[in-house]
């Protein structure tokens, strides 16, 4: 199964949404971590769509 390029970018805001949201409402250590961890997965990601769409 493959994901289109939009679908890729709709991911790409509800992981920078989320991480927004833990920001803000983040309690404990490990909620305080998990903004960083959705972020690295987003640039991750972003990464692999540009390198994709290049070829």
């Amino acid at each position: 199964m493959e994901i289109c390029k939009t679908d890729a970018k709709t991911i790409l805001r509800f992981l920078t949404d989320a991480a927004t949201f833990y920001d803000a409402h983040a309690k404990g250590f490990v909620e305080k971590d998990r903004p960083r961890l959705l972020r690295n997965m987003a640039k991750k990601l972003s990464k692999s769509l540009k390198e994709t769409i290049n070829q």
